[in-house]
């Protein structure tokens, strides 16, 4: 006698009760600015520019000359929000049933954790998108490319000012493109060359051919800390390159001064707000219900201080 069980599902084991989930934060670009919390609209960055002249000291006498410019940049920040409905009995009949507790009374508490700390994984790595190329018409917030492209102040480094411009980044003529940006920070901000204190943020697909580059070339310098925060070192220069999944996909990457004494202001109402959740149960619905409010917004300080490099 043969088994036919041709009219059978295959079997599928479901008494695991553990879920996986798809890590998807990479690096933050936010940890590169200078955060100025508590600000609920608008921040005024003061800034000033001095020049002083030289002149004939050979005589006696008081001639004023040159000017101290104080000016205003100001830096906005959005009220933006993530929010959604959960309703725990249409987990009742499914495999998700092993999450819940006994009875029909849900508490915050059957809302399962690895829910939410997945919730905040995606919402982060969204913003780290929206942290580069988000615009207030679409994302509610501008990033930071939107900031210098808008302002249109950049020194372009694809140019043939310095060197022969390249169509499309590869694994192959990254060093040109290296050669390029270093060829553009000699002529327009030659203080660079001994500043630790500057990234060049790039796509992270450009990272990806440099660290190949690197490899071909036999700079074994790179350390898998580094490697680990998309960072390394670029060779004969105090500078660092920085993979963003937030220009992922673009054609762009920039060049600034970032950290404490830097060119790069992100403003926040409370630093980390955007991971930090609301979550309550609903009598007049019977929904559980989340919600993710912050405010955010992006400035730099001078954004003629950039060197870009796109094509």
């Amino acid at each position: 006698m043969a088994f036919n069980v041709a009219g059978l599902s295959a079997y599928t084991n479901e008494e695991s009760t553990e879920v996986f989930v798809q890590k998807v934060t990479l690096n933050e670009t936010g940890k590169y600015a200078r955060v100025i919390p508590n600000v609920k609209s608008t921040f005024a960055l003061h800034l000033m520019l001095t020049t002083p002249i030289i002149q004939d000291g050979s005589s006696c006498g008081f001639t004023a000359s040159g000017d101290v410019q104080l000016t205003d940049a100001t830096l906005t920040t959005y009220a933006c929000k993530f929010e959604d409905t959960l309703c725990l009995r249409t987990l009742e009949a499914k495999w998700t049933q092993k999450l819940l507790t006994a009875g029909q009374d849900y508490s915050d508490d059957d809302i399962p954790a690895f829910i939410m700390s997945d919730l905040s994984d995606r919402i982060a790595n969204l913003l780290e998108t929206y942290d580069w190329t988000g615009t207030t018409g679409a994302n509610y917030y501008g990033g930071i490319a939107t900031v210098i492209d808008t302002a249109n102040t950049f020194t372009q480094a694809n140019v043939a000012a310095y060197g022969t411009p390249i169509a499309a980044m590869s694994n192959s003529n990254i060093d040109e493109a290296i050669d390029m940006v270093t060829n553009a920070v000699i002529a327009k901000f030659p203080v660079w060359m001994t500043q630790s204190n500057v990234k060049w943020f790039v796509p992270i697909e450009w990272f990806g051919y440099f660290t190949q580059w690197t490899l071909r070339a036999n700079y074994f310098h790179m350390k898998p800390e580094s490697l680990g925060n998309n960072e390394l070192p670029i060779p004969g220069t105090p500078w660092t390159i920085v993979g963003v999944i937030g220009l992922a996909g673009t054609t762009k990457s920039y060049m600034m001064e970032v950290g404490d004494n830097g060119n790069l202001f992100m403003g926040t109402d409370l630093s980390g707000e955007e991971l930090r959740a609301r979550i309550w149960y609903s009598n007049d619905d019977d929904n559980h219900k989340y919600s993710f409010r912050f405010r955010r917004g992006w400035q730099l300080a001078y954004p003629s201080r950039v060197i870009k490099f796109s094509y």
